[in-house]
């Protein structure tokens, strides 16, 4: 039986988040549009597996397809959430073609309103990234502005691989919807960018944002090769907790994160993985 959906997190102790690059399917193939689809949907019941055992309130997927040709032709976001057990999904279309639909994609046990899919402007020769953001309802966490009490913005974004240029780009374009935004965010996904460099994107962010993550100079815990580009990011309202050590399993990496409240009203357990991201 998929587990039960739930109204509202409030009867857990927190809040587990998932970030996922889903690579279209095709685990540690080549190139998905090599594979059959029933190879595709066998890789997909392997990630849907892990997350019925990790068991998060909300899941951020990247390189998330919708019915594509490249790659079994099924939309693998409702594929995911019927076989994990989400009752509330929400898929953006960042990239579009003949040949695919993919994008980044977001699913809940708890109910997401206020769903909006932005697409990146474009930048070829690469494919159009994004992101998607959700509302997360939380009754009685003392958290969101007044106006929307107990809400939390919750975003699952990919930045393009290939060049510095156009993840400024991009930077620029997603600090633009988070500066229109007045609630707590937690921004998920695949930054494509490392902590350390004079260029990274995903310091830029948080530093202009004033959002945090744990232990971003700990380079131990790489997400894609010997690189750490996936990222956590939260705003300030909370306070990591503690983090456990990174395993290798089918997902890459492992990290345990617990935050609460800078208020002390609710404890939060943020839950990240990262999937071997081969771009």
């Amino acid at each position: 039986m998929p587990p039960p959906a739930h109204t509202s997190p409030a009867g857990r102790d927190g809040l587990r988040v998932l970030t996922l690059n889903v690579a279209h399917g095709r685990k540690d193939g080549p190139n998905q549009l090599w594979l059959r689809c029933s190879t595709i949907r066998r890789n997909l019941r392997s990630v849907a597996d892990l997350i019925r055992r990790v068991a998060p309130d909300v899941v951020a997927l990247q390189e998330a397809d919708g019915p594509s040709r490249w790659s079994g032709g099924f939309d693998h976001v409702q594929e995911l959430a019927e076989r994990a057990g989400y009752a509330w999904t929400f898929r953006g279309d960042h990239a579009r073609g003949w040949l695919y639909c993919f994008g980044t994609a977001l699913l809940s046990r708890v109910p997401l309103e206020a769903t909006e899919s932005v697409r990146f402007s474009p930048t070829p020769p690469t494919p159009r990234k994004g992101f998607v953001i959700g509302e997360l309802r939380w009754p009685g966490s003392g958290l969101g502005p007044p106006e929307t009490p107990g809400t939390v913005d919750v975003i699952s974004v990919h930045f393009d691989f290939l060049r510095r240029t156009a993840r400024e780009r991009q930077l620029e374009e997603l600090a633009h919807e988070l500066e229109r935004r007045s609630k707590p965010v937690i921004v998920l996904g695949d930054f494509n960018s490392e902590w350390s460099v004079p260029s990274s994107v995903v310091r830029r962010l948080a530093e202009r944002r004033g959002l945090h993550t744990h232990d971003h100079a700990d380079d131990l815990r790489p997400t894609h090769e010997s690189l750490r580009i996936d990222w956590i990011l939260a705003s300030r309202e909370f306070r990591f907790l503690r983090v456990s050590r990174p395993f290798l399993f089918f997902l890459q990496n492992r990290q345990e994160k617990s935050f609460r409240s800078g208020k002390g009203l609710e404890k939060w357990t943020i839950l990240f993985f990262a999937f071997p991201n081969i771009i």
